[in-house]
């Protein structure tokens, strides 16, 4: 067996791609949302090594001023902006079975974070990313602009 060396932004970015692969030809969000997510967080992680606010930091920031929200960083990670991710990834024994999101965008909201974390990194993105704008400016207009 052969044991090799991988680059942990190297590893990011084939989950970025794969999970954009997986929204746009396959419509699979779940598996999206968790690779995106993985990816996100891997990312973010060396954008903030270098100083930066990752993309996950700067939407908390903005969300918590924009609305004057009240409520704890973790509360507001736990039950928004990390929740699909999560609950996709954990199991809650007392929250039984099942999981109710809006799969599709909650896939969208973490590829455009991951997205963000790997421009902020070293100013490139994945080479499906443009297929992925194209998709969301021709179908899902609603999460780009205020229209």
């Amino acid at each position: 067996m052969t044991t090799i060396v991988y680059k942990k932004t190297e590893i990011a970015v084939k989950q970025l791609e794969t999970a954009i692969d997986l929204f746009l030809n396959h419509k699979d969000y779940i598996c999206a949302i968790t690779l995106a997510g993985a990816s996100e967080e891997i990312l973010g992680k060396f954008v903030e090594q270098m100083g930066k606010k990752s993309a996950h930091k700067s939407s908390a920031e903005s969300l918590k001023a924009k609305f004057n929200l009240t409520i704890s960083n973790k509360e507001l990670n736990s039950r928004y902006l990390n929740f699909a991710r999560n609950t996709l990834k954990h199991a809650n024994i007392t929250d039984g079975d099942t999981v109710k999101l809006d799969a599709q965008t909650e896939a969208i909201s973490l590829i455009i974070r991951t997205i963000d974390n790997l421009i902020k990194l070293d100013n490139s993105f994945s080479f499906n990313t443009p297929d992925f704008f194209y998709l969301l400016d021709n179908n899902r207009r609603d999460l780009l602009f205020n229209t």
